[in-house]
């Protein structure tokens, strides 16, 4: 009798599951799709600017801006010492002991360590050799050699970084941002991105190359000087020659190479790993899931689009480079 009943119950539920759906064909309770709003687009200064509402809901708006300087509890994920000052100059060697709220101008010497926040009301001068955890300013940023920012960097105005610095999460800023050699980062986000100056790569243009329609689709590569009337889609390795156009996409599910001097007016979706040559230019995104190598005097995007450069491995951005937007990666991302 048991068994009987226990297998009456495993049918009626498997009956119901089914009633409902049938129920739910029927009565069509659900017609209209689910909301997706499609505008949306991740900001890639969110924790910054969370941050800095944060710190002027605390400080600024509430006193409208004439707080006096003195030491103050605010909570973030615990209460939190902050240092509200007009200007501050930190000694070289010195160590930050508070999170700093600072009305004007910030600067630290040499050797400046401190594992809490610094935000500026107006520009940061941080020296060589600093190790700190977080910097945001309303203007601009300067980063001096062989420094190390544990979190992140941003910036309403420019952001310059000097050679040899590891800015461990992301830098940010509303301008240019300027990194010098050997520099290390995970994220970066600025109009432009720029590597140490050299001369800056002209765009081709048609008329600058040999038109030679290149039939686009399962091909290993195309040869110096060709143009190629729409998207370019390569089954394993793909090979651009020098001086070509492509006016559309790169699509390949391995490596891409472009010579030097090519242009490809679309983006590049690869599965593989991206090698860019000197002074290339490229209008649309890069997104690669190996590693991206960009060569010499290389633009990505144009000044008045957001484009992205994305590798799942490493980015290498050699001198002269200039990118318009967004640059991040899941390995090391360095400066040549």
């Amino acid at each position: 009798m048991l068994v009987l009943l226990c297998a009456i119950l495993l049918i009626a539920s498997f009956a119901w599951v089914f009633f409902l759906g049938f129920r739910e064909l029927r009565l069509g309770e659900d017609p209209l799709p689910l909301y997706i709003n499609m505008e949306y687009k991740k900001d890639p200064r969110y924790f910054a600017l969370s941050l800095r509402d944060l710190f002027n809901d605390a400080f600024y708006r509430t006193n409208d801006g004439k707080l006096p300087d003195g030491l103050y509890t605010m909570h973030l994920s615990k209460d939190e010492t902050v240092e509200v000052c007009d200007n501050v100059k930190i000694p070289s060697g010195q160590t930050l002991e508070n999170i700093y709220y600072i009305k004007n101008n910030f600067f630290s010497g040499a050797g400046v360590e401190g594992d809490k926040e610094v935000y500026a009301k107006g520009n940061a001068d941080i020296g060589e050799k600093n190790a700190l955890r977080a910097v945001l300013a309303d203007n601009s940023i300067y980063v001096g050699k062989d420094t190390r920012i544990s979190r992140w960097l941003d910036a309403n105005g420019e952001i310059t970084i000097e050679d040899g610095c590891n800015i461990a999460v992301s830098a940010t800023c509303l301008k240019r941002l300027s990194l010098g050699k050997d520099c290390h980062f995970k994220r970066l986000y600025g109009f432009p991105i720029t590597t140490s100056f050299a001369e800056l790569a002209a765009p081709a243009k048609v008329e600058d190359v040999v038109v030679e329609k290149v039939v686009g689709r399962n091909i290993n590569g195309i040869p110096t000087g060709s143009y190629v009337k729409g998207s370019l889609i390569g089954k394993d390795q793909l090979f651009v020659g020098s001086n070509s156009l492509v006016a559309g996409n790169i699509k390949s599910h391995g490596t891409v190479t472009l010579e030097e001097r090519v242009t490809i007016l679309g983006s590049m979706f690869v599965e593989g790993d991206v090698y860019i040559g000197d002074h290339c230019f490229v209008r649309g995104t890069i997104f690669s899931q190996g590693a991206v190598v960009i060569g010499e005097n290389v633009v990505v995007g144009e000044p008045d689009k957001i484009r992205s450069v994305v590798a799942m491995k490493n980015i290498t951005l050699n001198q002269g480079v200039r990118i318009y937007g967004y640059i991040t990666t899941e390995g090391d991302g360095r400066t040549a």
